[in-house]
């Protein structure tokens, strides 16, 4: 394994794969704790990686900014460990990877999750909910949040209009997952993740785009996804 980019302290994302197929992907980030021929030691992920997920597979994934484009590898979550010796007096909690493939270019464009930066021309509305902001996105869903104006129920379907760089897309959406948020004086936030249904291959390679020009743009002005 080329370990040359894998330097230890190296911030990557890891993507989960899982056995349900209607479960998504998930990415998480981390940091490169330590490389070897067969083995990658990388820290507890954020949020943190459950121990009924050892044995599955995880792809770590990071950016080449020469090349301005994603490169990872695969390995087995052989343990989950909380001790891992970071240093001669301190243990970290830590994630061990067997079985490594070879390094190349990852394409997690169905799945990567982007956080729009501030400024960027991004805005969603959901009914006449106009005060929505988008938390992340990526070509499959989107995490959006609200001041409750109207109640989003979970697994409800419902239509909603983003609008990206001057382009228009109307999208059904069914509800995966709700968070309550803060509060500002007697407004509650809530937090909605959502997955897109009934997209067509033009309009998933169209949002697909979209996040890889939100990624191109944290590139370029160093901003982290």
């Amino acid at each position: 394994m080329n370990s040359d980019f894998l330097r230890p302290g190296t911030a990557v994302e890891c993507a989960i794969s899982y056995d349900d197929p209607g479960r998504q992907t998930e990415v998480r980030k981390a940091l490169i704790f330590d490389t070897g021929d067969n083995e990658i030691v990388v820290s507890q992920t954020s949020p943190p990686l459950v121990p009924s997920l050892t044995g599955k597979q995880m792809s770590v994934t990071y950016i080449n900014k020469k090349e301005a484009k994603r490169l990872g590898l695969s390995g087995e979550v052989d343990k989950i460990v909380s001790d891992y010796p970071a240093s001669d007096t301190q243990t970290v909690p830590a994630i061990i990877l067997k079985n490594i493939t070879a390094i190349k270019s990852l394409n997690l464009r169905y799945t990567y999750r982007v956080r729009p930066p501030a400024g960027y021309d991004i805005s969603l509305s959901v009914g006449k909910d106009k005060n929505v902001q988008v938390i992340d996105l990526s070509a499959s869903g989107i995490k959006f949040s609200h001041m409750q104006a109207h109640k989003i129920e979970l697994d409800q379907k419902i239509f909603v209009h983003l609008h990206i760089r001057g382009k228009r897309y109307v999208l059904k959406v069914r509800v995966i997952r709700k968070e309550q948020g803060y509060k500002i004086g007697a407004r509650q936030f809530e937090y909605v993740a959502a997955r897109f249904t009934g997209c067509n291959k033009f309009l998933e390679d169209e949002l697909a785009r979209e996040v890889r020009e939100i990624e191109r743009y944290s590139i370029f002005h160093g901003v982290n996804c």
